[in-house]
C-alpha cells in the first residue's frame, strides 16, 4: 500500500469482504483525508513506516497491526504527526511481539500541558518527539515515567520537581530537547 484512496461511497462498501492492507516503507497518508478508514486491517511490516495524522490514528487505532520483522529488518513504525495528547493506547505496539513501533510527533507550534491520564495514554509509544517550536509541560512524575521516550528539538517543561529520578542513559531520553525544570518549595536534590 502506498497512499491509494481506499475509501468507499456510502452504502457501497466492500460488500461484506474483509479488507487487509499491507504498507510499504513510504506509506504516507498524513496529507489529507483518511484513505484507509474503510479497510478492516492495516498491516505494518518490518522496515515499513506508515505516516498518519493524530485524527487518522484515532480512527485507525484498532485496525493497525504489526507484522513481526524477519531477520535483518527492524520493527515497522507508525508515525503519528500532530499529536496533541489524545488517547492512542489501543494501538498494539509492542515491537517485541507485534513488530510495531509507535512514534508520536508533537508538531511545531503545538503547546500543551499533559493531564493526569497522559502517561497511560502514551505508555505504548516508543518515542515522543517534540518538533522545534513545540512545548510539552509534564509533572516531574510524568517526566520520570516517560524520560526514555522524550526526544526532539522542542521544549519540555517539568513542574513540581522534588528529587524524582530524571537520569537517563547516554544517548537516551531528553535528546535535543530544551528542558526547564521547576522545583517545589523545599526540594533537596543534593543527594
Amino acid at each position: 500500500y502506498n497512499a491509494q484512496d481506499l475509501r468507499v461511497p456510502a452504502n457501497a462498501g466492500f460488500l461484506g469482504l474483509s479488507v487487509t492492507v499491507e504498507t510499504t516503507p513510504g506509506s504516507d497518508i498524513s496529507g489529507g483525508a483518511n484513505l484507509l478508514k474503510d479497510v478492516d486491517v492495516v498491516k505494518v511490516g518490518g522496515n515499513d513506516v506508515l505516516t498518519i495524522t493524530a485524527s487518522q490514528a484515532d480512527e485507525l487505532k484498532t485496525k493497525l497491526l504489526g507484522v513481526a520483522p524477519v531477520q535483518g529488518e527492524i520493527a515497522g513504525q507508525v508515525l503519528v504527526k500532530g499529536y496533541a495528547g489524545g488517547d492512542l493506547s489501543a494501538i498494539a505496539d509492542d515491537s517485541a511481539t507485534s513488530g510495531l513501533s509507535l512514534k508520536l510527533q508533537i508538531g511545531s507550534g503545538t503547546s500543551f500541558t499533559a493531564d493526569a491520564g497522559f502517561v497511560t495514554r502514551v505508555s505504548d509509544a516508543d518515542v515522543i518527539e517534540l518538533a522545534s517550536g513545540s512545548t510539552l509541560t509534564l509533572t516531574a512524575d510524568q517526566a520520570a515515567a516517560l524520560k526514555g521516550k522524550l526526544t526532539g528539538a522542542g521544549s519540555l517543561t517539568i513542574t513540581g520537581y522534588n528529587a524524582q529520578d530524571l537520569t537517563v542513559p547516554a544517548n537516551a531520553g531528553f535528546l535535543g530537547l530544551s528542558v526547564t525544570v521547576e522545583t517545589t518549595a523545599g526540594s533537596d536534590i543534593s543527594g
